[in-house]
């Protein structure tokens, strides 16, 4: 309704004054300014009634812009005079004074709707400085010379045209909703506001023109805007919907969650000593949370820090059940900064990803490769029954590190340090065996009270 009302105002309007361009406004164009002058009127009062229903401040700052046109253009129209009867200089200063409402809420309306503060800070200053001298003009407007008002707005409104244009198009680039459309309204205010200042300071002669175009592109452009306002209105209608579905998703997840701990709860209940429950909850808590995030470490695919640490407790507890062993070899690349520093980052990403994969194909199935830190990979072997075991993965690893490393044109010779512990021996929880595993890395390294030995003729070595 309020669309048809608009087109048809200022349809009106630009025909009755085409019809003849000597003619005074009041009397060939009143009906058209009037029809204009009600569809900013149920522009404003319709926004208002948003506000008060929705508390969004966008509807507000929408409707004081739209009452700041609607004020312009009935100081610029000779309505005030001619049809009101309103006497004195203060009706020709609606003109000025209006610009300068519309600026503040438009400055305003712009960083509400695009989320300027977030989406771009510096642009944002900007409209709060044009904000603030706008509304100082409307403040002291009535008070201030004429001419001064008239230049100075002259000058500032197409600036904030251009501002607004530019901030909308940045936010476009964001993918913000409705900066489309605040393009395509600012740049119709834009032409509008340059026709009637070029008419005013004598650049555009022809009067006529100016009273057909600066309505037409004015009702343009606040069409535009009142479609981005709805565009917004409609984004955040959607994105309330997805919170909701989210929140009941959640809802649902809680649901099975305390579901699942009430049938573990019941499974508990038959076993037969307190030990036994206790580990085969932490078991059934481990898997769930294992099924609620992820614990791979996201270059190599192996296992994370938070991921190892259960591997190892869930080893341990596997361990006191039947009686076996559970081992951690501890990994460290030697000099692995200065390759990173010599090939380059793309370098040593491939690198660790071949050494991962080279760890996995000497393990076992159940047992678990893990990369915790940069240039460290801690390996975790079940079912150990004596040191022999962990010496055949130790000789594996050795004969695996004797191969050079070909990546694209490069040939890289690795070494690496290891250390090893094994349960209970090395430590009795996943904290202790890997400290103790780090502390023999580190004496392999320094050459302290162990053995060092070299193997793949020079390529390749392994330090244990």
């Amino acid at each position: 309704m309020l669309i048809l009302l608009t087109f048809a105002a200022t349809a009106s309007f630009a025909a009755d004054t085409a019809s003849d361009s000597a003619a005074s406004l009041l009397t060939g164009g009143i009906a058209g300014v009037m029809f204009y002058l009600g569809a900013l009127a149920a522009v404003i009062v319709y926004n208002g009634v948003l506000f008060v229903t929705g508390r969004d401040r966008c509807y507000l700052q929408y409707a004081v812009f739209t009452l700041g046109i609607a004020a312009a253009e009935i100081g610029w129209s000779g309505v005030g005079r001619g049809f009101f009867g309103w006497d004195g200089a203060w009706p020709d200063m609606l003109l000025p004074v209006g610009f300068a409402i519309a600026g503040v809420g438009g400055a305003l309306f712009m960083r509400e709707v695009l989320q300027t503060p977030v989406q771009a800070p510096r642009l944002d200053n900007a409209l709060r400085l044009f904000a603030a001298i706008f509304a100082a003009i409307a403040l002291i407007g009535f008070v201030l010379p004429f001419g001064f008002v008239n230049t100075f707005l002259a000058f500032a409104g197409p600036l904030f045209g251009v501002l607004a244009i530019v901030s909308a198009m940045r936010c476009r680039k964001l993918n913000t909703p409705a900066a489309r459309l605040n393009v395509l309204g600012w740049a119709a205010l834009l032409v509008g506001v340059a026709v009637l200042i070029g008419t005013r300071i004598g650049v555009l002669n022809d009067d006529t023109l100016a009273a057909s175009a600066t309505p037409v592109f004015s009702a343009l452009g606040i069409l535009m805007l009142s479609f981005a306002l709805s565009e917004r209105a409609g984004a955040q209608v959607r994105e309330h919907a997805v919170d909701q579905s989210e929140a009941l998703a959640n809802a649902e997840q809680q649901i099975e969650a305390l579901t699942a701990a009430e049938h573990t709860l019941t499974q508990s209940l038959s076993l037969r000593n307190q030990e036994v429950d206790q580990l085969t909850r932490r078991l059934q808590e481990s898997e769930h949370r294992f099924q609620q995030m992820s614990h791979l470490d996201p270059l190599t695919g192996l296992a994370n820090q938070l991921l190892l640490t259960d591997r190892i407790e869930q080893g341990i507890i596997r361990s006191k059940r039947h009686n076996t062993r559970t081992a951690v070899i501890l990994v460290d690349v030697n000099g692995f900064q200065t390759l990173s520093e010599t090939f380059g980052q793309d370098t040593t990403d491939a690198l660790l990803k071949m050494i991962a994969t080279r760890l996995r194909g000497i393990v076992r199935e159940q047992d678990t490769v893990a990369r915790p830190e940069n240039d460290e990979f801690v390996i975790v072997l079940e079912e150990v029954f004596d040191a022999e075991d962990l010496q055949r993965v130790v000789a594996a690893l050795a004969e695996e590190f004797a191969q050079p490393f070909r990546i694209g044109d490069e040939v890289l010779d690795v070494s690496i340090s290891l250390g090893s512990a094994i349960y209970p021996d090395g430590g009795t929880d996943a904290s202790a065996l890997l400290k103790h595993a780090a502390k023999l890395m580190r004496r392999g390294k320094e050459g302290k009270r162990l053995n060092q030995r070299e193997v793949g003729g020079g390529r390749g070595s392994v330090a244990a």
